[in-house]
């Protein structure tokens, strides 16, 4: 005897109405850039589209984006701030086209304090292992929320070196450089984006020839630089068709520059 198997009848509901052709999805790049103090984050953050909300987890770096146009700033004091922000970008769609957390760093220590019930004066004590899976669980949750708005959406973290002793039997056995942030949350924040990127200053030899005189001039310039090509010691990435090269360093990125990268 033959067994009968269920099928469902097409509908008007049917979910092959969904289907849409891939070129149709909007393209929103979703960007995590980390690195020391001082090497340019928020000023790349800063060359996101306009309008552009900076979400200021206490970092105070947004001197650097002072000229910036059309871009608004929320310098937060608690975790219930960058809750209120989400609301409002998820309830007003059309008020910005970008927005930034600056810094996750920042922003898990505020979180930290929501979870132990704690004010920033009054902040003490130590952490257990469950407020820490607790803090986890809670970044992981609003990180994809904010990533999953229809708009650019920027994490800035400072770095951190990881050592063999920190490893778990996952992880490759050399030192990596990656941002700072809990295991848990970098893990969660390291695939929720399509662009990694790591800030960094150089200094290179410069050489010009002057055409009157042919003497050649030796100069030091500073550069300003993006790391989003892959490499062994800083965790990078970004998403682009596959097979398509592209410069594994941007010096003075903007954002026209990853997205070009991308597309």
């Amino acid at each position: 005897m033959k067994k009968r198997t269920k099928t469902r009848s097409s509908t008007s509901s049917d979910i092959s109405d969904r289907f849409i052709d891939v070129k149709e999805i909007p393209v929103y790049v979703k960007a995590l850039i980390y690195g020391p103090s001082g090497t340019g984050k928020t000023t790349f953050m800063g060359s996101f589209p306009k309008p552009l909300l900076v979400i200021d987890c206490r970092d105070m770096g947004t001197k650097s984006i002072r000229t910036a146009p059309d871009t608004k700033v929320l310098s937060v004091t608690s975790w219930n701030d960058i809750e209120e922000a989400y609301w409002y970008l998820k309830n007003n769609p059309t008020k910005f086209k970008s927005v930034i957390w600056d810094t996750i760093t920042q922003a898990q220590d505020l979180c930290m304090k929501k979870v132990k019930g704690q004010t920033l004066e009054s902040a003490s004590g130590k952490t257990t292992r469950n407020a820490w899976g607790e803090v986890g669980e809670m970044m992981k949750s609003w990180i994809l929320l904010f990533r999953d708005l229809d708009m650019h959406v920027g994490f800035t973290a400072q770095d951190r070196l990881k050592s063999n002793e920190e490893e778990t039997e996952d992880d490759m056995m050399v030192p990596q450089v990656g941002p700072f942030a809990s295991p848990s949350v970098v893990k969660i924040l390291n695939a929720a984006v399509d662009v990694i990127g790591y800030s960094f200053i150089r200094e290179i030899e410069v050489k010009k020839t002057n055409p009157k005189t042919k003497k050649i001039k030796t100069s030091i310039e500073t550069q300003y630089c993006l790391r989003v090509g892959p490499h062994s010691r800083y965790i990078t990435k970004i998403r682009n068709e596959a097979g398509k090269e592209y410069p594994h360093i941007v010096v003075n990125a903007k954002y026209d520059d990853i997205l070009k990268i991308i597309l």
